[in-house]
């Protein structure tokens, strides 16, 4: 469910940028609120896959944990 929330809100960014250009990104506090929440849902994307579990063993989920109170 994480990565799909992560693809979704990529693609909706990406349209965002086409559609209204970077610098309209940093006019309204609610599109700063939208960027920083893809800035962090970066890491998170990066290191949800089982290879980075397997790397990062417990450092994972104080990984993930950090994250979470994103989610709210």
């Amino acid at each position: 469910m994480g990565i799909a929330t992560a693809a979704w809100s990529f693609l909706h960014f990406i349209i965002f940028l086409l559609a209204e250009g970077l610098l309209e990104t940093f006019k309204q506090a609610n599109y700063i609120a939208g960027f920083i929440a893809i800035l962090i849902l970066i890491p998170m994307f990066i290191t949800s896959n089982r290879r980075s579990m397997k790397l990062l063993k417990s450092n994972w989920k104080k990984l993930q944990g950090l994250f979470m109170p994103q989610s709210f």
